[in-house]
């Protein structure tokens, strides 16, 4: 029925975990037992998820946040953030979850205290994508604003900026030179992110 339309699924490195988002539940899947590990119900609408690069942890907006699943299917977090969560990505150690908001702005959790690290205002629209390279020290976020914003993750300043067109997903490649970015009409932009 319409409660298992798939809203939003996201990956492991090298999927061997596999979350999805349906209307009414939160599923984690092991790719390499072909079953589902655990099931959660949800009485929200709200889809944007996130999976740790091992797996070990999901992340799922809520209306007043995001709740933080270990691979076992316990809640571990919640996190309570000023706004309506368009979007969220863990860092490769899992150590920070950014969530990005509806009204543009990015925040930052420290994920070992459980506590906010640094509240952005990045962008002047919902940010709809978020990826961090492959060794934690950049990351990029893609906005309604049409633009594209490369982070030093270290001072989480912006260090690049990109005019585009309505980029709905980016990601970096394995060496974090190259953003590969995907537009809503479906073409795909690629950028140094060096530069």
């Amino acid at each position: 029925g319409s409660e298992d339309l798939l809203l939003s699924i996201a990956a492991s490195d090298g999927g061997a975990r596999i979350a999805a988002r349906t209307l009414a539940r939160l599923v984690l899947l092991d790719t390499t037992l072909s079953r589902p590990l655990w099931t959660t119900l949800f009485a929200s609408p709200a889809a944007p998820l996130a999976i740790s690069l091992d797996g070990m942890r999901i992340a799922s907006a809520a209306p007043d946040g995001v709740q933080i699943w270990d691979s076992q299917g316990n809640s571990v977090a919640e996190l309570f953030d000023a706004g309506a969560v368009e979007s969220l990505a863990f860092s490769p150690d899992a150590s920070r979850l950014v969530c990005g908001l509806t009204d543009g702005r990015l925040n930052v959790w420290d994920l070992r205290s459980r506590s906010p690290h640094a509240t952005l205002s990045a962008h002047g629209a919902a940010v709809r994508a978020i990826t961090f390279t492959p060794d934690g020290t950049r990351a990029a976020t893609a906005s309604d604003d049409r633009r594209v914003l490369i982070w030093d993750t270290q001072r989480w300043q912006p260090v690049l900026t990109l005019q585009t067109k309505h980029v709905v997903a980016v990601r970096f490649s394995p060496d974090g030179s190259t953003l590969a970015g995907r537009l809503a009409d479906g073409t795909i932009q690629v950028w140094d992110s060096r530069r």
